[in-house]
Parts: structure tokens; C-alpha cells; sequence
């Protein structure tokens, strides 16, 4: 009997404590999940936080190489009237074109994004504009509009000698010579007037070699009168 109990014995030690049903299934299961969860955890708090607040909206740089409207009408507002007055207006109908212009130009600021442009092709659209109303009204005195010439003392001090004496070179040309001239004398290359204007490349260097020798045939005082 004794013999009976010590095999007994030795075959529980030999074996252990049993566990119980599925208890150490469960914890291996679990150990890798409850990690994985763990870590998805982080990365979603990782992703909540370097995502930007919708409440906060960084501001949007102003066009034109960071001018505001401000800056913009100060720095640009007098070429702006140049260039109407080089287009054909007298001084005082190119300073009111100016005007309307920059006021749709703030009007509409923040959608701009080239406004050195965008002036002008606004001023020179108002400017035919205006032309073609005194046209449809053959009644109306056209006045400065159509006679620019009228106001050459006020143009002289706003424009200086040597712009005043382009002016006058300017106003011997057709309106399609004048304008394309006018884009050229304030900075834009042939190729971008095309552009801007809506003409075929060829019509543009057309039109620049003709007002270039109807200016160098007045300098030369072939074409005066």
C-alpha cells in the first residue's frame, strides 16, 4: 500500500498542477492582440495630433509676390495711367480709367494672382469700352477721350519730358500699332502680348515692325508733315 501511494505521489509531481480549461490558450491569444491594439492605439493618437486643427486656418499670402492691395495701389497706380495714356486717353480720362480699375482690382483681390497684368488688360478693356460708347453716340462731344492731345501741359507733369515725348510719338500710330507698342514700351515681350491680347505671334511682330517704321520714318522727319 505504501508502495501504491508513493507512485501516486510521484506521478502527480511528475505531471504538476494542471491548468485550467483554455487558460493558457487564452493568454497566448490575447498577448499579441492586446499588443497590436495597443499600437494602433498609438498610431491613431500620433495621427490625431499632427493632424491641424480645422479651426485654424493659416492665412493665404497675398499675390503678387506678397503686396497687399495697399502696397500694390501705391506702388503701381501711376504706370497703371501711363500705360492708359500710352494706349491713346488723354490725362485725365486715363486717370479715371486707373481708378475704376484698382477698384475692381480690390473688389476681387484675393482671386488675382497676376495684377500687374490684370490692370492693365481691365484698363484697356474699359478704354476700348469707353471708345466704342462715344462712337455709338455721334451726337456726344467725344472731347479728351478721341482728342488726347488736348491736355498735353497736365500730361507732360504727370508723365515728365521723356515719357511725354513717347506719348506724342505714340498718338502718330494706328490704335493696333499704339496698343501693341504700348504693351511692349511697358515691359511685356512679344509673346506674352500675343498672350495677353488674344493675337496670333505673327500679328504682334507684324504689327511692332510697322509702328517701329512709321516711328523711325517721323524721327528721321520722313513722316513730317
Amino acid at each position: 500500500m505504501s508502495g501504491g501511494l508513493a507512485a501516486e505521489r510521484g506521478g502527480m509531481l511528475s505531471s504538476g498542477p494542471r491548468p485550467e480549461s483554455g487558460g493558457t490558450e487564452v493568454d497566448d491569444a490575447d498577448g499579441p492582440a492586446r499588443e497590436g491594439t495597443d499600437r494602433g492605439s498609438s498610431r491613431a493618437e500620433l495621427e490625431q495630433l499632427s493632424r491641424p486643427d480645422p479651426d485654424i486656418h493659416p492665412p493665404s499670402p497675398p499675390p503678387s509676390g506678397g503686396l497687399s492691395f495697399e502696397e500694390f495701389y501705391r506702388q503701381h497706380t501711376a504706370g497703371l495711367v501711363a500705360f492708359v495714356m500710352w494706349l491713346g486717353a488723354g490725362a485725365a480720362e486715363a486717370a479715371d480709367i486707373a481708378q475704376v480699375t484698382m477698384i475692381r482690382a480690390w473688389q476681387g483681390w484675393a482671386r488675382i494672382e497676376h495684377p500687374r497684368t490684370w490692370v492693365r488688360k481691365v484698363a484697356s478693356r474699359e478704354y476700348l469700352r469707353r471708345i466704342a460708347a462715344c462712337h455709338e453716340e455721334p451726337a456726344a462731344e467725344p472731347g479728351d477721350l478721341l482728342r488726347p492731345g488736348a491736355d498735353g501741359v497736365e500730361e507732360a507733369v504727370m508723365l515728365g519730358p521723356q515719357q511725354a515725348g513717347v506719348l506724342e510719338l505714340l498718338r502718330r500710330l494706328p490704335a493696333r500699332q499704339r496698343q501693341v507698342v504700348a504693351w511692349i514700351y511697358d515691359g511685356y515681350t512679344p509673346a506674352e502680348v500675343a498672350e495677353i491680347l488674344g493675337l496670333a505671334p505673327g500679328a504682334v511682330r507684324a504689327s511692332l515692325h510697322k509702328a517701329r517704321e512709321s516711328l523711325r520714318h517721323y524721327l528721321t522727319g520722313e513722316g513730317r508733315s
